[in-house]
């Protein structure tokens, strides 16, 4: 039987990757495993792109607002999840972090962003595609 330790979740603040999170959450709890919430803030949402004036505190706490929900889920399960907030390529990063020993990925299967899904593709067929550890999509 598999087990997992560490599980990292990528959060996007849609209501896919709330449920996805909260899958996480359950399995976490099950197995005693370390969850890791992940906000990856991409270039075309960043005021740092956009030419608006802006702080990397800035960027951070709308990183953050948008792990909130995710983070008050993984509570209720009794768990203390770590937040990460990152600015890049959503599949890039969660790829790059899921070698820092991740036993597990879990995403939902659509984020918010339409607009950003069709120009750069499917962020969880992307991980799904190129993860070299197991992935978990949440519909």
């Amino acid at each position: 039987m598999t087990t997992f330790k560490r599980i990292l979740v990528g959060v996007d603040g849609s209501d896919n990757s709330i449920r996805a999170a909260q899958k996480a959450a359950e399995m976490a709890s099950i197995f005693g495993a370390e969850i890791v919430l992940l906000h990856v803030i991409q270039p075309a949402e960043s005021a740092y792109y956009n030419g608006m004036p802006t702080s990397e505190a800035a960027e951070r706490a709308k990183g953050e607002e948008r792990l909130y929900r995710a983070k008050e889920v993984c509570e209720e399960e009794g768990l203390k999840p770590e937040l990460r907030v990152r600015l890049g390529n959503p599949a890039e990063i969660i790829l790059d972090l899921s070698d820092e020993d991740f036993d597990l990925v879990v995403v939902g299967n659509r984020g918010i962003s339409a607009l950003v899904r069709f120009l750069m593709g499917s962020i969880s067929t992307r991980v799904v595609q190129y993860s070299k550890i197991p992935v978990m999509v949440v519909p």
